[in-house]
């Protein structure tokens, strides 16, 4: 029997964390959309729409997030689920044409939500890190960025977008300002304080770090030094106390993938948009 659970932003921890978090790093996106609006309640002027199931016969719970014009998240979650969650979001929101989430349950979602032909436009391999493996050092140095950075970082995040996720993804126009303020940012340099690269630390969810948006401008590849600049961030979280690393690669840009594996990330999972 599938049972419905309230959940809101205030309710979310106790009503399906703990379920959520048995799995935190494939549940990442939703645990910690949460945190963010919590730490910054005007992010999303559209609000957050949450839908949460658990099947008693099962003890499998699922929650569906969305913050328009966002696409709705899945978590992991069986099957029957993640058919229902779909089912019921189109009932109280319309029909999404789209979702994110582990492959399995994201395409159960989409058949729930009515979607006739579904198929995956892109996959995410979702990796891990516990140990950092020894890369060769590129010239240069690694530092956090600053507020004197906010227009850079606005300029290249702009820029990943288009060129990493799917057109039209919305662009923020206050990333560049979050990411040189929170502390969280590493900016890798030339040896005469040129940024060449950038990858964040924007989520923490039940000790694990996640890292996103590393960037290097075209002009600046070839050198590793979004290589070096990943390991050395990754030793900074381990040894700044998590318990591991995690990011999400494109897994159609197999160069990304080896980078991140000679670190010491490992696949353990993945993540796709479907589309209907």
């Amino acid at each position: 029997m599938l049972r419905a659970i309230p959940v809101t932003i205030e309710t979310f921890d106790d009503a399906v964390g703990p379920a959520l978090r048995h799995q935190a790093v494939l549940n990442q996106l939703e645990l910690g959309i949460v945190d963010s609006i919590r730490a910054e309640p005007t992010r999303y002027p559209q609000g957050v729409r949450m839908l949460a199931l658990a099947d008693d016969a099962t003890g499998d719970v699922g929650v569906a997030v969305q913050t328009p014009p966002h696409k709705p998240l899945v978590s992991m979650t069986g099957e029957t689920v993640a058919h229902e969650l779909g089912r019921r979001f189109v009932d109280a929101h319309g029909d999404p044409r789209f979702v994110f989430g582990p492959e399995s349950a994201a395409m159960a979602f989409a058949r729930g939500a009515g979607a006739r032909d579904p198929r995956a436009v892109s996959r995410d391999g979702v990796f891990e890190l516990r140990e950092v493996m020894p890369v060769p050092a590129a010239t240069g140095f690694a530092r956090i960025a600053g507020p004197e950075d906010a227009l850079l970082l606005q300029e290249w995040m702009d820029a990943f977008l288009e060129e990493a996720l799917p057109a039209g993804f919305p662009k923020d126009p206050r990333a560049g300002a979050r990411l040189a303020g929170n502390g969280l940012t590493w900016l890798w340099c030339e040896p005469g304080g040129e940024p060449t690269s950038v990858a964040t630390n924007h989520r923490r969810i039940a000790g694990w770090w996640a890292f996103g948006y590393v960037y290097t401008p075209p002009a600046h590849r070839g050198h590793g030094w979004a290589t070096s600049l990943v390991a050395h961030a990754s030793t900074w979280a381990l040894r700044s106390g998590a318990i591991g690393c995690t990011l999400f690669t494109d897994l159609a840009n197999p160069v990304s993938n080896r980078i991140y594996e000679r670190i010491g990330y490992r696949r353990v999972g993945t993540r796709a948009t479907i589309a209907w």
